[in-house]
């Protein structure tokens, strides 16, 4: 995964290279590397820095994953380093890119990260973290009576619809959305189930990252400290108001606490024999399109641009480009700034064919930006349309629809 700074301006690489270092020291849990073999398999804290590269792209505009595609896509290692990397992009506008390895770190991490290197330019005190601890201990010590629950069979739809052709890559788009006010997360859900039932009829699954830091406050960690809770149902199970209440609800019982039970089993695999693993599931769900997840949506907060200003340099996005796993069909983030609120979608080549990712974007876009009720009343109407279509006999009111004041709302 990736967290990602925009602006105009020039950045000094020997200014840059200097605040990696500084913020590299400040968070030793950027230099976390597997050792060992098998069971003697362990994490160890090398006091590696993350390096940094510098890569000039004249025609890359930052908003989709070509023709960077290589460079932003290459894997970290685990195994030797590094776990995570700095990345100075040079084109129509500077970015500064922080890639993290998930198993090391999550999406929080890696903004603090990006946030102390430009302390770092400006010569400001770093905020720093340390490198642990782990996620298990620390639900094992927050909620030790809580349930471990199993995994539940992979029977959900993609948003995108069906795969198609043999790409077994990943793509990613960015688009950014004139949002203002509270309640993004649930709107962002209704949004983008509403694009999603133009091309597929689920039962759906989402995935909502938890951080679980808020167990812990005061506690700055670079670790991945991501807990999640998770909706099910069709499209009338995810009206913005119903999302709302199902994740106070379910924040309020801990329950992104709760854990799989097969998590406490793979620790003794090889590492091999778990990519073959993960090779396999994506062959059965390619083959048989149902998968365990149908999105994992991420909301990473409203973030001040301020915080990556530096000399010489005027900060305009902040976005995270999600992780690239291609068992998941689609990963949408979400950051707030100054300047609207910036979603990035994630999905595997094989669901992304003929701008399907770009047309389910774009209409999640719209749908966020024409107001938080206006996807509801989409979707009514959509339903009522469904209904007269299979009776003849017209709208349950009795009208034919034609008079209907929801037509309106879909040309506003």
């Amino acid at each position: 995964m990736q967290f990602v700074a925009e602006g105009r301006g020039e950045l000094d690489p020997v200014a840059i290279e200097a605040a990696v270092r500084t913020a590299g020291a400040a968070h030793p849990g950027a230099s976390l590397w597997v050792e060992g073999f098998l069971h003697k398999t362990y994490w160890r804290q090398t006091g590696a820095i993350p390096p940094l590269t510098v890569v000039e792209a004249p025609d890359w505009g930052g908003r989709s994953s070509s023709p960077l595609l290589g460079r932003l896509e290459k894997p970290l290692e685990v195994h030797g380093g590094p776990s995570c990397e700095v990345l100075l992009v040079r084109g129509s506008r500077q970015w500064v890119v922080v890639r993290g390895h998930h198993a090391v770190m999550d999406g929080v991490a890696l903004r603090e990260i990006l946030f102390d290197i430009f302390r770092a330019l400006r010569g400001e005190p770093l905020a720093g973290s340390v490198a642990g601890p782990l996620t298990t201990p620390l639900i094992g010590q927050q909620f030790p009576q809580e349930p471990r629950v199993p995994r539940q069979p992979e029977r959900f739809a993609a948003m995108t619809g069906r795969p198609e052709g043999s790409d077994i890559g990943r793509v990613w788009l960015r688009r950014t959305v004139p949002v203002e006010g509270s309640g993004v997360l649930p709107r962002l859900i209704e949004a983008v189930i509403g694009a999603a039932r133009k091309r597929s009829e689920g039962p759906w699954r989402i995935s909502v990252p938890v951080d679980l830091r808020r167990h812990r406050p005061g506690l700055r960690s670079s670790a991945n400290l991501t807990g999640g809770v998770e909706f099910e149902g069709g499209a009338e199970a995810f009206a913005a108001e119903e999302v709302r209440r199902r994740l106070a609800d379910a924040l309020a019982s801990g329950a992104e606490c709760r854990y799989v039970t097969a998590l406490e089993r793979i620790h003794w695999l090889p590492l091999g024999l778990l990519e073959w693993a993960g090779r396999r599931m994506l062959e059965k769900t390619a083959a048989r399109d149902v998968h365990g997840l149908s999105a994992v949506v991420s909301n990473l907060n409203r973030q001040s641009l301020q915080s990556l200003a530096a000399p010489g340099w005027v900060p305009e996005g902040l976005f995270m480009i999600p992780p690239g796993s291609l068992q998941l069909p689609l990963f949408l983030s979400a950051v707030g700034h100054e300047g609207g609120l910036e979603l990035c979608a994630s999905a595997p080549a094989r669901l992304a064919t003929n701008g399907r990712l770009e047309e389910l974007l774009t209409e999640t876009a719209q749908a966020l930006a024409s107001g938080p009720g206006l996807a509801s009343q989409l979707r009514r109407l959509d339903d009522e349309v469904r209904r007269a279509e299979r009776d003849p006999g017209g709208f349950p009111d009795g009208s034919d629809g034609r008079e209907s004041e929801l037509p309106d709302a879909r040309r506003r």
